[in-house]
């Protein structure tokens, strides 16, 4: 599935795949809002610590390397990462 992403996205994703095997990775397909179309791909940290996970951004593109600029998404990335760590969504 990362290798469909990297393909579809046309950035280097694929090159994750072994820290996402060894939980130290993870990938994020985000859609459109239709979600017929890939928007953008969110990579975040994975940190094991004393039985805690701690998920942290390492970085976020569109479609060749673009940046996301949208607010939106951006807002997403920030509920994405503060639900895997259990914080509080206000």
């Amino acid at each position: 599935l990362i290798q469909q992403e990297g393909v579809a996205m046309k950035h280097c994703v694929a090159g994750y795949g072994d820290s996402v095997e060894k939980s130290n990775y993870m990938v994020v397909s985000i859609k459109s809002k239709e979600g017929d179309k890939r928007y953008s791909t969110l990579g975040l940290k994975v940190k094991h610590n004393n039985g805690t996970v701690v998920f942290s951004f390492n970085q976020h593109y569109k479609q060749c390397n673009a940046y996301v600029d949208n607010k939106e998404v951006e807002q997403l990335t920030n509920t994405i990462i503060k639900q895997l760590n259990k914080e509080e969504i206000k």
